[in-house]
């Protein structure tokens, strides 16, 4: 259920970026996009628990990964930015 709940949000929204602070939701956006060779949006993990980081906040896939910032552009890749970005 709580897949079907995501993807009808994702088709909806039409979302730029999908920004995680849960590994799960990663997990699940794999699920969702597994026969697909690009993702319509860019996803951003930010971790949160930095004190135990766990393999499974990076082994689903994300477009860039990091700790929170004060400073976005300081995370935020400016090679490919997106609108809205610190860098477009």
């Amino acid at each position: 259920m709580p897949l079907r709940h995501l993807q009808k949000l994702i088709e909806e929204n039409e979302p730029e970026v999908i920004v995680s602070t849960y590994p799960g939701c990663n997990h699940l956006l794999d699920w969702i996009f597994r026969k697909r060779l690009k993702r319509p949006f860019r996803t951003v993990t930010v971790i949160t628990d930095s004190l135990t980081v766990n393999p499974v906040w990076y082994r689903a896939h994300s477009d860039a990964h990091g700790p929170p910032v004060s400073k976005p552009e300081a995370f935020f890749p400016c090679d490919q930015p997106f609108p809205g970005s610190p860098c477009s």
